[in-house]
C-alpha cells in the first residue's frame, strides 16, 4: 500500500473517516508505538544487511526483517 507522505494525524483522520476523532494522547501513544516497532524493524533489517556484507537497507532487506519478526510472533 502506498500513502503520500502524511502526518500522523492526517492518517488517523482518513482511516476513521470522521466516525470517530483522535486525541492528542492517544496520537503521542500511537507515536511511541511506531517508533518502538519501527527501531525493532530495523534492528532485524541492519543484521540481513550485515549477513549479505551490505552496507544500505534496500527494500528487500526491510521486507524479509517483516517476515522474520511476524513469524517470532
Amino acid at each position: 500500500m502506498e500513502l503520500p507522505y502524511q502526518t500522523l494525524k492526517n492518517i488517523s483522520e482518513r482511516v476513521l473517516k470522521g466516525k470517530f476523532q483522535i486525541s492528542s494522547d492517544a496520537l503521542q501513544d500511537l507515536d511511541e508505538y511506531l517508533i518502538e516497532k519501527t527501531v525493532e524493524l530495523l534492528d532485524e533489517a541492519s543484521l540481513i544487511c550485515k549477513m549479505h556484507d551490505k552496507k544500505r537497507i534496500s527494500e528487500i532487506h526491510i521486507q524479509r526483517a517483516i517476515v522474520l519478526i511476524n513469524k517470532r510472533r
